[in-house]
């Protein structure tokens, strides 16, 4: 099972996601293996759709903790290159339309994924 996480994490490195602390994105989808899937499914859209916009975008993968609920979750963040108005509308546009794709597939899956938009500069 080891393997399925490290090819993961391989897979978001060449598809230009960079992945923040691996090691805890590794034992997060070796705990939540149901996942990986949903995760694959998510990856294809994502660069997809973002790659038919028209600035580039830098793309994230990490595990999130949210300390008030005491839940983590794996989260692909889409952060655009400048925080022109346009251009954070049209990204957040994007990350709309594959959240929308990939979804439905979590249903009944351990493990969550969030995709969302990051405007942290």
């Amino acid at each position: 099972m080891t393997c399925f996480a490290q090819e993961i994490i391989d897979r978001a490195s060449e598809l230009g996601i960079t992945v923040l602390n691996a090691e805890e994105v590794r034992k997060y989808l070796l705990s939540y293996s149901g996942i990986i899937d949903v995760v694959n499914y998510a990856f294809d859209h994502c660069r997809a759709d973002i790659d038919k916009l028209k600035k580039k975008n830098s793309l994230f993968l990490k595990v999130y903790q949210d300390d008030e609920y005491g839940d983590e979750y794996l989260l692909l963040s889409i952060r655009p290159p400048t925080n022109d108005e346009e251009v954070v509308e049209e990204v957040f546009g994007a990350v709309d339309v594959i959240r929308d794709k990939y979804i439905s597939q979590t249903v009944g899956k351990s493990g969550w994924l969030q995709v969302a938009l990051d405007v942290s500069f």
